[in-house]
């Protein structure tokens, strides 16, 4: 396996201001959805480390549920422009308000970081 320093041509947010940040959300979350049943959604594979990092800075309960969508082939670097659910929730997400991360990646670095909370209701009949 490559080391990640041979596809990254420099270093735009250093470590310790990117765990300040991290720190910030975290404390922000445990204050708007105290109370509240939080499920916590990650887009597999490159939300997960940062997840993991914000986790631990929440102090309400929660839980964490994860997903797999894909634009790329087998090997491939470039996305197909098709996208494909591999792996979908396995969580009932109705009436629950959930707090979504992903990360994207164009040419090896990335290219922004999104979060999308919202309460999901029961469809209308």
């Amino acid at each position: 396996m490559q080391n990640y320093k041979d596809f990254i041509s420099e270093i735009l947010i250093d470590e310790k201001t990117l765990q300040k940040r991290v720190k910030e959300l975290g404390d922000q979350i445990s204050h708007d959805y105290a109370g509240q049943d939080l499920l916590l959604a990650c887009v597999l594979r490159g939300g997960i480390v940062f997840m993991v990092d914000l986790m631990r800075h929440i102090t309400v309960p929660h839980a964490l549920d994860c997903m797999a969508l894909t634009s790329y082939g087998v090997g491939a670097r470039a996305s197909t422009g098709n996208i494909r659910m591999s792996l979908d929730l396995q969580t009932n997400i109705e009436n629950k308000m959930s707090c979504w991360w992903k990360t994207s990646w164009i040419a090896g670095t990335p290219s922004s970081m999104c979060s999308k909370c919202s309460r999901h209701a029961a469809p209308k009949a």
